[in-house]
């Protein structure tokens, strides 16, 4: 039973990326919708930082960056902390495409969740809120011990 719940995870989820995006600005992407995203909320705006809380790797993170930065949609400038981190942010135009984004995460959310009643979902986001919390806690641990061994391989060299 597990392989069919992460069957129909991957389905569904699937699915869902390919119905919003159809609902997106044209040409923007479902990763260059996350980070319009993050950037709007408290995660910090480096790249690296963003990479990070939107588990991508950093070069994926740079070139979606890049790509809004073309488009007009945010504005990256030099820390005022750190000279090599360049920071980004939310221009006007950024805003608008996502207001639209999130429009579209709405009327495709609507459209999914049809035939659902307002209790299922209730319980479906509980379900999966303890499904993303049970899966990420191994990960957390994992990076602290990785960072651990690495600091312990450092003191044990010197």
């Amino acid at each position: 039973m597990a392989s069919d719940i992460g069957t129909a995870l991957f389905a569904a989820t699937r699915a869902y990326r390919s119905a919003v995006e159809q609902r997106f600005p044209p040409g923007l992407t479902s990763l260059q919708a996350a980070v319009l995203n993050a950037l709007a909320s408290d995660v910090p705006s480096s790249g690296r930082a963003l990479a990070r809380a939107l588990s991508e790797t950093a070069q994926t993170t740079h070139d979606a960056l890049t790509a809004l930065e073309r488009k007009g949609l945010i504005a990256r400038r030099v820390s005022d902390a750190n000279a090599r981190v360049r920071e980004s942010k939310l221009t006007e135009t950024g805003h608008d495409a996502l207001t639209s984004v999130r429009r579209a995460m709405r009327a495709t959310e609507r459209i999914a969740l049809g035939n659902v009643t307002s209790d299922e979902v209730r319980h479906l986001s509980g379900i999966l809120k303890r499904m993303q919390v049970a899966l990420e806690a191994p990960l957390a641990l994992a990076t602290k011990t990785k960072a651990r061994r690495s600091v312990s391989s450092f003191e044990t060299d010197a």
